[in-house]
């Protein structure tokens, strides 16, 4: 697989007229998958809401505040447990900060909103791991995390990845996933579920899922 491309940034303006229009380096395929999806993802959203929407990739270290503050926010009591596990995997800063390399940031007007990234599973041949999925509360229901989603697994094709894993216990982020790919049924990655369903109570495992991105596909 190909190491990370320098950065790029993918630009979708809603205008008055719903124009939407993607900026990006030349075959980006990260612009393409938003420009394909942004069509039927924004055509409804009142243009006073999404004035302008791009993704940054890889993160820059002066973003690190405030992506470490939307991670902060994605902790609350309204993204728990019932028992107070945070869905959102905790990360201090310095951890944070190792994963820049392979993160996506998706601004609003300038502004960081959202962010998640990869890493390669070295015991799976071809597939990587997404980790770290979060949008800003404030931002939430606009599909914003779907257009992240869908560039993350844009970027990684580019990069040679063939498939994409992601485990969650969030109700609204497994109905994302479930509808951009598949829970694994045959137990492939079960190593993984189990190591990650360990920060929660036994009796919540059973809610943490693993949905699996057939990339190759896409």
């Amino acid at each position: 697989m190909h190491s990370p491309e320098s950065r790029t940034e993918n630009t979708i303006d809603v205008g008055l007229e719903h124009r939407l229009t993607a900026l990006s380096a030349e075959h980006d395929p990260a612009c393409r998958i938003l420009q394909a999806s942004a069509a039927s993802e924004y055509h409804a959203l009142c243009p006073e809401a999404v004035k302008s929407i791009r993704i940054g990739f890889p993160a820059d270290e002066h973003d690190l505040e405030a992506l470490h503050q939307i991670r902060l926010d994605c902790s609350g009591p309204d993204f728990q447990t019932e028992k107070g596990t945070p869905y959102l995997k905790p990360l201090d800063e310095s951890a944070l900060l190792e994963k820049l390399p392979t993160s996506l940031v998706l601004y609003h007007r300038d502004d960081p909103i959202g962010t998640l990234y990869f890493t390669s599973l070295e015991q799976h041949e071809s597939t990587g791991l997404i980790g770290g999925f979060a949008v800003a509360p404030g931002h939430r229901n606009l599909r914003f995390g779907r257009t992240l989603l869908h560039a993350c697994l844009e970027k990684m094709k580019s990069l040679g990845f063939q498939r994409a894993v992601s485990i969650t216990a969030a109700p609204a982020v497994k109905k994302l996933y479930a509808s951009c790919g598949s829970i694994d049924e045959n137990g492939e990655f079960d190593d993984l579920l189990e190591t990650s369903r360990h920060r929660f109570y036994p009796e919540e495992t059973g809610d943490v899922l693993l949905y699996v991105f057939e990339i190759s596909e896409k």
